[in-house]
């Protein structure tokens, strides 16, 4: 009979220590979550979007027209070109704010790029001081020789 009742007090104090081992993580946690907060990611809205509505190429110069076709104002973008050794470099960073449905067009130096076979835009946005690139709303576009910019 006294091993019956020392086998149960032993249950008992198993249960009580799995019970507060669980308490303990429970309380640990909580205090960790409002501890440790997460730093929020900044990311664009999902209704960036622009186009490129016109280019063209002379011998020295890139001539772009982009359009805001979004729902949110961009502060500007970066355009990068590509041609045939270049896989992609910064041809120019334009910072100002366009509106929706508002054009931007600009002339760019291209003597050090020759035959430019493709046109990338990265709008990128001011939030909470910070500029934040949208990268969802990149836009590529392949040139076409009555364009200019394959001579």
């Amino acid at each position: 009979m006294k091993s019956r009742k020392r086998a149960i007090s032993e249950l008992i104090a198993y249960v009580l220590l799995i019970s507060l081992a669980i308490t303990m993580a429970g309380i640990v946690g909580a205090w960790l979550r409002f501890y440790v907060q997460p730093s929020k990611i900044k990311a664009c809205p999902e209704g960036i979007s622009i186009i490129i509505a016109d280019y063209s190429c002379d011998s020295a110069n890139i001539n772009i027209t982009v359009q805001n076709k979004g729902l949110f104002n961009i502060s500007g973008f970066i355009i990068r070109v590509s041609n045939e050794t270049i896989f992609m470099d910064q041809l120019s960073f334009v910072s100002f704010g366009l509106a929706p449905n508002a054009l931007y067009s600009g002339s760019f130096n291209k003597t050090k790029y020759g035959k430019i076979t493709e046109i990338q835009i990265l709008p990128f946005r001011k939030q909470d001081g910070e500029t934040v690139y949208c990268g969802k709303a990149v836009i590529s576009q392949k040139t076409t020789p009555d364009s200019g910019c394959l001579s």
